[in-house]
């Protein structure tokens, strides 16, 4: 909220939080010095990163606190109970309230209110005020607002009763919006749990248990003869199925990266599929191409359409996630491409047994301090192989359950998007004076 054209209640005025609070900064000392912190007792001190995610209104103490030599030649300041805390870079707008004397690093500038300020008050005015708060904000390697700016947030500011009527009102309405989006979270856990089992009953042959009673099917007797010898038969499937490692089914490449010092081997048009957008999609477009010089260099193929992906790389979600080629395209070295043969397969039928099993294939990457999969053991990977004929019934049927959790899960982000506008709405009227008798 700026300063220009705001329309408030006779009692009330318009102030800066300069006007109203200390702002105090915040320090951190030498963290090469292990003495400077203690994991218990010791100062409170808090970092945004304390508040990421946290959705108190009150904080103790963040992860670490300060040992009385941290606190001494620092320059973290004790601040009172009540104190408000505001992050002021990497974010910018985190707030919460000290619920007892703490200490904050530098990317705080915390508001110590006067006494006609409930520090309740100041922390949901702080949330309304966080785009103001980002405008004031300087900097070139990233935004950080400045002791003197913070003190220039414009705050509508009430009668000290009037605060407090307006504080219990936004509580209840965060309670009903909290409780709301609490909702949302469980329906999109259940979304998720229960697209995983249509995928898990898809890929042991109990979503076509049905459709087998009228129809029938048989699997190549090639493949029958090479996954017998090569895979032991320990997962139960349909009769006319078989257990097969993907390296009986199709053939695993690796790609490749052209020298990134060689502009005229990039943007050359050939799409070229990093690990990272490898993420259980279809993929008909890529962030980058290369040349056909960038390929005639590098390890890098050229992928058919239908050609199944695997990320063999990263630690957070990426390894073993899966894709599916709507175009001819090359990757680089952390995605294995696996091409399937189709006289055995359907790649759609391979796609979806990939996506089915995303923890298993997780589970067989390892390595020290970031996990990886390798060809090889994607070769190895086991997969159980419908006839053809059940494996596009098992592509329509997945798709046709998977598209309804899709449907599900739109409405829900949707749900929870119109419960953050709410919020946001009820913030502005209530600093407005619109939700109290006389507003």
């Amino acid at each position: 909220m700026s300063g220009e054209g705001v329309d408030l209640p006779n009692d009330w005025k318009l102030v800066t939080t300069g006007d109203i609070a200390e702002v105090v900064g915040g320090g951190t000392p030498k963290t090469t010095i292990s003495g400077n912190f203690t994991d218990e007792g010791g100062h409170p001190w808090i970092t945004p990163a304390d508040l990421t995610g946290y959705t108190d209104k009150y904080i103790a103490r963040g992860r670490r606190n300060l040992s009385d030599q941290g606190l001494a030649t620092s320059s973290a300041k004790y601040m009172p109970a009540g104190t408000v805390l505001y992050s002021t870079r990497a974010p910018i707008g985190y707030v919460a309230i000290a619920s007892n004397p703490v200490t904050t690093n530098q990317g705080f500038r915390s508001f110590a209110p006067s006494p006609e300020v409930d520090p309740e008050y100041l922390y949901y005015g702080l949330k309304l005020a966080r785009p103001e708060a980002e405008r004031l904000a300087s900097g070139t390697t990233f935004a950080e607002l400045s002791g003197s700016n913070a003190k220039k947030i414009h705050l509508p500011l009430a009668p000290l009763d009037t605060q407090r009527q307006i504080v219990r009102l936004l509580d209840a309405a965060n309670s009903s919006n909290a409780s709301a989006l609490q909702h949302l979270t469980v329906a999109r856990r259940a979304v998720e749990h229960f697209r995983q089992a249509v995928l898990a009953a898809a890929c042991s042959g109990r979503l076509t248990a049905d459709w087998r009673q009228h129809n029938e099917g048989t699997v190549s007797g090639d493949l029958v003869s090479t996954a017998t010898s090569s895979v032991m038969q320990d997962r139960e499937v349909p009769s006319n199925w078989v257990v097969a490692r993907v390296a009986d089914i199709g053939t695993v490449q690796l790609g490749g990266t052209p020298s990134r010092k060689r502009p005229d081997y990039w943007d050359g048009g050939i799409p070229w599929v990093s690990s990272g957008e490898v993420a259980n999609c279809r993929i008909a477009s890529t962030r980058e191409t290369i040349s056909a010089l960038g390929l005639a260099s590098s390890s890098a193929k050229v992928y058919s359409v239908g050609t199944v992906l695997i990320a063999m790389i990263g630690e957070g979600k990426t390894r073993g996630q899966a894709a599916i080629l709507d175009i001819e395209a090359v990757t680089n070295q952390n995605a294995a491409g696996i091409l399937a043969d189709r006289q055995f397969i359907d790649p759609e039928y391979l796609w979806r047994w990939a996506l089915a099993e995303y923890e298993t294939t997780r589970a067989a990457g390892t390595g020290g301090n970031q996990p990886a999969l390798n060809k090889q053991r994607v070769a190895n990977l086991v997969i159980p192989v419908p006839p053809l004929n059940e494996q596009v019934q098992i592509v329509r049927r997945v798709d046709q359950l998977l598209g309804l959790a899709d449907g599900l899960r739109t409405r829900i982000e949707a749900a929870s998007k119109r419960v953050d506008r709410s919020s946001q709405a009820v913030l502005a009227k209530a600093f407005r004076g619109e939700l109290v008798a006389g507003g």
